[in-house]
């Protein structure tokens, strides 16, 4: 018999105990919040952050003028990419699963919600989220709180999550 896992929304680690996660850890552990706009659910998870980077690029467009030696640069847009490497660290077999299950809520997230409009399914909505990590990712002025409050708006083009089946 199989059990489906269904993810705690709570903070991750109730089960293990805040004393034995601030032991092991020393403290080190980063709040990662993920809502889902679609879902109108926020996933929490703990764990330590292995590489972060976030890189900005300034598309223009140059135009030559009759006239001038030097092309006009017309602004067009700039692009944020973030990449981010976590280990969520479990410190029990429940917290595991738990772990677990969020990643996978996260990993089904990644697609469209659609709508039936007699008997054909069409997408109506894009698989958008607001992501929040401390005050590196945010979605404004206010660096605190809920991803849906204060996360930063934006697609996730890629989710890859591991399991340590050891």
């Amino acid at each position: 018999m199989t059990k489906k896992i269904e993810p705690n929304q709570q903070t991750v680690g109730e089960s293990a105990g805040p004393w034995k996660r601030r032991l092991y850890n020393n403290n080190t552990l980063h709040t990662l919040r993920f809502y889902s706009v679609i879902q109108d659910v926020e996933w929490v998870l703990q764990g330590n952050v292995e590489d972060f980077s976030d890189s900005y690029n300034s598309n223009w467009t140059d135009e030559d003028a009759y006239g001038k030696q030097d092309p006009m640069a017309i602004f067009s847009n700039t692009r944020r990419n973030i990449s981010l490497t976590s280990i969520l660290p479990a410190y029990s077999i429940i917290e595991a699963h738990d772990i677990l299950a969020k990643c996978q809520a996260i990993a089904a997230g990644m697609y469209p919600d659609y709508t039936r409009i007699n008997g054909i399914r069409l997408q109506s909505t894009a698989p958008l989220w607001k992501i929040k990590w401390g005050n590196l990712i945010t979605g404004g002025k206010q660096n605190y709180g809920t991803a849906k409050r204060s996360g930063l708006l934006c697609r996730i083009d890629s989710f890859d999550y591991t399991p340590d089946l050891e």
